[in-house]
């Protein structure tokens, strides 16, 4: 699919499709991508989603969503597939958002050097507070299952609590920019970060 709206940086696809780029030069697998022109988050998606990620990943805990975000997102793979008759990409990378001051806060923020670090050096001590994880659909659209509740953890805003983002990454509100670097699960099997269930 064309890119189209942003033909900028701050473009989704611009970026997800240098992730693909990022994460071949990194010698690591990527999925095959097809774009879609389609949203694929729908109403009937809303409705059934609860009771799709309670079958696919059981209840979760705020400690859970907090620690685990990256096997959170590998186990809901499969159920988002079925559910939605699509492929649907594992996402690594870092946020930008703006603070209540209007001040640009960058979150999770990691680049090409600790990439490659990590892959030569591998990982002890099992997934890193320095990554973070979500599920990208070939429309661009995007779930994140923790992000929400680490916001309303840090800013003691209780009504955020086990909220799920899940809306297209160009469309999100408050200066919130999806960055994803890598596409795929490669990276974490390549540096024991993943949590195989």
């Amino acid at each position: 699919m064309p890119n189209k709206g942003k033909p900028d940086m701050d473009n989704y696809q611009v970026l997800f499709e240098n992730a693909v780029t990022r994460t071949r030069k990194h010698g690591l697998r990527v999925p095959h991508i097809d774009y879609a022109p389609t949203r694929l988050l729908t109403d009937d998606f809303h409705k059934q989603f609860p009771y799709k990620l309670r079958d696919a990943v059981g209840n979760i805990g705020v400690n859970e969503l907090l620690l685990q975000c990256l096997s959170i997102h590998h186990r809901l793979l499969p159920a988002m597939r079925d559910m939605l008759k699509s492929d649907v990409f594992f996402t690594i990378g870092w946020m930008r958002m703006l603070d209540s001051d209007g001040i640009v806060k960058r979150l999770y923020e990691f680049d090409d050097d600790w990439v490659a670090t990590c892959l030569k050096q591998g990982t002890s001590g099992g997934p890193t507070a320095k990554l973070h994880a979500w599920l990208t659909l070939p429309s661009m659209e995007i779930i994140d299952l923790s992000i929400m509740t680490s916001i309303a953890i840090v800013h003691e805003l209780p009504e955020g609590l086990g909220g799920v983002l899940a809306n297209h990454a160009d469309e999100l509100v408050n200066g919130v920019r999806y960055v994803p670097m890598l596409v795929g699960d490669d990276f974490l099997r390549r540096t024991g970060m993943l949590l195989e269930f």
